[in-house]
């Protein structure tokens, strides 16, 4: 996926699963809903056979937080998540998005709160910023992990939609 400054949405997963091929899109393993969700929430009007076109298209993008691929999250080390932050640090100054959405609350947790990780993230609207950038979390799409159906992760990226039109 190729950026463009002052993007619209950068969406921040976590990390790839092992499920994902080497060519595929972020988030276009088999199970992860992401772009059914996005589709559904209207984010962006269908889904296409080239995402990260459509994304393009609608002046959005993606990146992982963290680039090796793990069965879990919890996989992932504090100097990976320490990395992660550094360079979304760094990828924020230089293409200056307008909103940046955590898919899954893990990273927006600790790019919000570290080191003070008793603080739990909601979904929805933050109330810190990163870098000065207005923050957003939605549900990862994926069916391993906390039990939420499709129809309650939906809530959410319903939510961000209204948050976008608001904008």
């Amino acid at each position: 996926m190729s950026f463009k400054n002052n993007l619209r949405v950068l969406f921040v997963g976590v990390n790839p699963s092992l499920n994902k091929n080497d060519n595929e899109e972020i988030f276009r393993a088999a199970k992860n809903q992401f772009y059914r969700l996005i589709v559904a929430s209207d984010i962006v009007p269908y889904e296409d056979a080239n995402m990260d076109a459509m994304l393009e298209k609608h002046n959005m993008g993606m990146i992982n937080f963290v680039d090796r691929a793990t069965q879990s999250e919890k996989e992932i080390t504090q100097d990976e998540m320490l990395h992660g932050r550094k360079r979304l640090e760094m990828f924020v100054r230089e293409y200056q998005p307008q909103l940046l959405c955590f898919v899954g609350e893990k990273c927006c947790q600790y790019c919000l709160y570290v080191p003070r990780t008793s603080n739990k993230v909601e979904f929805g609207a933050q109330v810190r910023q990163f870098e000065n950038v207005p923050v957003f979390c939605v549900s990862h799409g994926s069916t391993k992990g906390p039990d939420l159906t499709f129809d309650i992760k939906l809530v959410y990226y319903k939510q961000l939609y209204q948050y976008l039109l608001q904008q």
